[in-house]
């Protein structure tokens, strides 16, 4: 009985030695699976953005987008740009006629200077006047178709109109007042005396 005692105490430790010694030997194999390892900083794992190539963009035939930072707002899109912006309102007006660089109207009425009168005139009748100037002042004669003298007379000239005295072959005076027209070819006028008046065209 002793012997047996022995015996099964022997193959005790002989099981016990040969589960301790694999046990041991699965805990060196596996030794560098329990150590903590050392990681590897995340900046060696990633490229530099320098080194890092660009990422290939295809073309586009969109319009190219406005530079925000230099426009001061960002582009419009969609409906948004769609619609035209609202047209600004007028800093000023500019009335007509007013300010230094305006056009001055033209005034057909009333030329700059005295228009020009001289040289031979004819009325209704086919007797003459003949007018002299100088400046805005004239002279008139008035001739008959037979050559005799009608009347003679000196005035003024004003824009277009006429104003002179004159004295007829009887020795009766009197005065007119007349109107050139703006081509200054005919010149309208009426004229009175003692005995009374008449009303005058003449052309050139």
């Amino acid at each position: 009985m002793a012997e047996d005692s022995r015996i099964n105490r022997t193959q005790i430790w002989v099981t016990l030695i040969t589960v301790l010694g694999g046990l041991l030997t699965a805990l060196i194999v596996n030794v560098d699976k329990w150590a903590p390892r050392d990681e590897k900083p995340a900046a060696a794992a990633t490229a530099t953005p320098a080194a890092a190539s660009p990422p290939h963009v295809a073309p586009s035939s969109a319009a190219p987008a406005t530079d925000v930072a230099s426009q001061g707002a960002a582009p419009a899109t969609g409906a948004t740009a769609a619609r035209p912006a609202a047209a600004q309102a007028p800093t000023s007006v500019s009335v007509p006629g007013e300010g230094a660089d305006a056009p001055s109207a033209p005034v057909s009425a009333a030329p700059a200077g005295p228009i020009d009168i001289a040289g031979e005139w004819r009325d209704d009748d086919g007797s003459r006047i003949h007018f002299t100037q100088a400046g805005n002042a004239y002279e008139y004669s008035h001739t008959a178709i037979s050559g005799t003298l009608i009347s003679a007379g000196k005035g003024t000239i004003s824009g277009r109109d006429l104003t002179h005295t004159f004295e007829m072959l009887s020795g009766e005076t009197g005065s007119c007042t007349a109107r050139a027209n703006e081509a200054i070819n005919k010149i309208t006028g009426h004229c009175l005396f003692e005995d009374g008046g008449w009303t005058f065209t003449i052309e050139r």
